[in-house]
């Protein structure tokens, strides 16, 4: 290797080998996401929990519009601990109070390792209220 001053893809090779640092294993597992397609007023819950082999230190979730930008419906959290479940940020997540539209619900979890992942990345859609 050649030094530029970049940790790269063969510097964490080396890393890992000589001092068996450990590849991050963030995910989260089955849960209850996005509704899929549900009518305005209607309530949703969620939950799944996250896992990592580091301490997972940020989590956000949060329901976007179709074109990314972020409704009023979006918390975080800094759990600190190895596993962390969305359901404790289910309050803020107001899915009931959304308008009839296109939206997606999304969760990033960061971990100590700086691991940052987009675990959910889910499209969904309220549908007004027939009359």
């Amino acid at each position: 290797m050649t030094a530029d001053g970049v940790v790269g893809p063969a510097t964490w090779n080396v890393l890992s080998t000589k001092y068996a640092i450990k590849k991050s294993t963030l995910k989260i597992g089955s849960g209850k996401y996005a509704p899929g397609t549900y009518t305005v007023g209607s309530s949703y819950s969620i939950n799944g929990t996250i896992t990592s082999n580091y301490n997972i230190t940020s989590v956000t979730v949060g329901v976007y519009k179709a074109d990314g930008t972020a409704t009023s419906y979006v918390k975080s959290a800094a759990p600190n601990a190895k596993s962390y479940n969305i359901k404790s940020l289910d309050s803020a997540i107001k899915f009931g109070a959304l308008a009839a539209g296109s939206y997606k619900f999304k969760v990033v979890a960061k971990d100590a390792s700086t691991n940052t992942k987009t675990l959910v990345n889910k499209a969904f859609t309220v549908k007004a209220k027939s009359t």
